[in-house]
């Protein structure tokens, strides 16, 4: 070996190791302070943990978590109110909030995959999943405006909500009505 390497001390110079990379390893090789009953001569520090905060879009991967699952709950409140307000009647319509909710929960995969920076804004699977996410979305909205539709009143025809007391047949849509909606 020569005058300027040596294995025991790494802040000696070695002509293999790079500068930058000797000062880290010296500064890793610094002895502890002694403290009172410490039976060590010579005690190393280990490295202290680096604690990063969490970054804007790991906040937002979360935050986006979080809304699909209030979603979720506020669909099946949706659920019991279309139930509740308009019975057996468009039936199909309380499908709308569990399917837009599913297709919303697209939105997840795209957040985590764009804050773990595996999706860039040019991916097509980053657009494909967004736009199944606002599919679900709509869905919802839809879902919505048909829980909190106003009921109908006795007299209304229940296909197109014309006026029909004492009539059999619809004269706006034609729909033969049963003597419950007269």
């Amino acid at each position: 070996m020569g005058a300027w390497a040596s294995i025991e001390s790494p802040t000696r110079m070695d002509p293999e190791v790079p500068r930058p990379e000797m000062r880290r390893m010296a500064r890793a090789a610094r002895p502890a302070p002694r403290t009172r009953g410490s039976r060590c001569l010579l005690a190393y520090e280990a490295p202290a943990p680096t604690h990063r905060p969490l970054s804007l879009r790991v906040t937002v991967s979360i935050l986006v978590i979080l809304l699909c699952i209030a979603a979720g709950l506020a669909a099946i409140i949706g659920i019991a109110i279309q139930a509740f307000r308009h019975g057996g009647r468009l039936a199909w319509r309380w499908l709308l909030l569990p399917i837009g909710v599913l297709l919303s929960f697209a939105f997840i995969p795209a957040s985590i995959g764009f804050a773990e920076g595996v999706w860039k804004t040019g991916h097509l699977e980053l657009w494909m999943t967004i736009g199944v996410g606002s599919v679900g979305v709509l869905f919802q909205v839809l879902g919505w405006r048909a829980a909190l539709r106003p009921r109908l009143s006795k007299g209304q025809c229940p296909a197109c909500e014309y006026a029909i007391e004492g009539l059999s047949r619809c004269p706006e849509c034609g729909r033969p009505c049963s003597p419950a909606a007269r």
